[in-house]
């Protein structure tokens, strides 16, 4: 940030609001400590637990299976983020292998470790106030002067989600060919009388529930609406701040719900708060009319997106986004990606909104190599029950028929949303 200053672009002042001076950083300050009360009260854990002792589940263990990367992407989008939900669900397998067993480095475990963070990471861009999203979002915004309906978002991303994780479940029962003879009875294995809905845990439930439906109500109400109007006038830090200083005021037998001051102590990811102030004046730097960036990266790669159907167009930004992120950054692949969209979707007629969430959703898949992202790192160093070799060997295959699937089935259903 420092250095960005002595580029005669934009003085360090500016740089310093870009940075520092938007909602995001307030807002990401709120919600991690809030996320913080939540994973520490145990109700991601009681979410998994209720999933995994479903009584249709029993003798079904491709069900199960499903159910367990079901519930890694519920509790990383209601719960706690991807790191959250892997530990939570990598715990469960454990003991799962253990009591069945399985041993290390077999094929099921090995698929299993692998999906966990794999639905976890897909939790990132579930809605688009939590996670990575929120950056991404902020520099659509940016670039396009529009900001992406909540609602129209969540009805991509999610059903998306749900089915590329189904979709994974498949691969690893027809092309993997997975033994699972094991796995007949896994769901008796958890424990029914350790599943005790205590009251913080009932009331970590209703706060999560509290801040999806107030994020979500200015989609989902009238513009004019008065309510409408006094929520988008808060925006997404005033909004949060509703809630934390709500259930920091309310007390429950003598304390407060929210001890603010011990969970952002806990909670809030300094490395992530800072990431997120450099990208924001990068993001701008990266398409500001002064840095030639912008025009460089449409003159490389016009000729090869441009003189396309609108299809191929869209499959070739994808692939290429699905490419990358597992080499690179994938939040600096995507804000690339997307200014390149941006500029010559208009071109093809596409609409850039529709592309660019699918966009966000291909390059969460970034989980090949270790250098993909901080949540593929710890799968690569999880070597008691995983070889990098197996990663590279099913990630490779997974990671391209799934992004096959958000080509032709994202492409055709995002258009119809927006």
């Amino acid at each position: 940030l420092f250095a960005l200053g002595f580029v005669d672009i934009m003085p360090m002042a500016q740089l310093i609001s870009v940075a520092f001076g938007t909602d995001i950083f307030p807002f990401m300050l709120l919600m991690f400590t809030v996320m913080k009360l939540v994973e520490s009260n145990g109700a991601g854990e009681y979410l998994a637990n209720r999933i995994l002792t479903i009584n249709f589940l029993n003798g079904r263990p491709w069900l199960f299976s499903f159910a367990i990367l079901a519930g890694t992407y519920i509790v990383s989008v209601m719960a706690g983020g991807p790191f959250v939900a892997a530990i939570i669900f990598w715990t469960i397998c454990y003991s799962v292998f253990n009591k069945t067993g399985y041993k290390p480095y077999e094929k099921y475990p090995t698929l299993m470790i692998i999906g966990v963070m794999f639905s976890a990471c897909l939790g990132l861009v579930a809605f688009p106030f939590k996670g990575n999203s929120i950056i991404l979002v902020k520099t659509f915004t940016q670039l396009t002067g529009t900001d992406i309906d909540f609602v129209k978002y969540t009805c991509i991303t999610i059903p998306l989600a749900i089915l590329l994780i189904a979709a994974y479940i498949l691969i690893c029962r027809f092309l993997f060919r997975t033994d699972v003879s094991s796995l007949r009875s896994a769901n008796e294995l958890i424990a029914r009388e350790d599943i005790v809905l205590t009251k913080t845990q009932k009331i970590a439930l209703i706060i999560l529930v509290s801040v999806v439906i107030i994020m979500m109500l200015p989609s989902l109400l009238p513009a004019t609406f008065f309510l409408t109007k006094w929520l988008n006038m808060l925006g997404l830090s005033g909004r949060f701040a509703v809630i934390t200083i709500a259930i920091s005021i309310i007390h429950v037998d003598g304390k407060p719900v929210l001890d603010f001051r011990q969970m952002a102590a806990n909670g809030i990811m300094w490395d992530a708060m800072f990431l997120s102030a450099f990208i924001m004046p990068i993001s701008s730097l990266l398409t500001a009319d002064a840095t030639g960036i912008k025009p460089f990266l449409v003159k490389i790669l016009s000729p090869i997106l441009l003189g396309h159907a609108s299809f191929t167009f869209v499959a070739l930004v994808l692939i290429l986004g699905s490419v990358l992120t597992n080499l690179a950054n994938n939040g600096v692949i995507c804000i690339i990606l997307m200014s390149v969209v941006v500029s010559l979707s208009e071109q093809l007629g596409i609409n850039p909104t529709a592309l660019c969430v699918l966009l966000m959703l291909t390059v969460q898949m970034a989980l090949v190599t270790p250098a993909a992202s901080p949540f593929a790192a710890i799968l690569f160093g999880n070597t008691s029950w995983v070889k990098a070799k197996d990663i590279y060997r099913y990630g490779t295959i997974m990671i391209l028929l799934c992004t096959l699937i958000v080509i032709i089935l994202g492409y055709f259903w995002s258009f119809v949303i927006f």
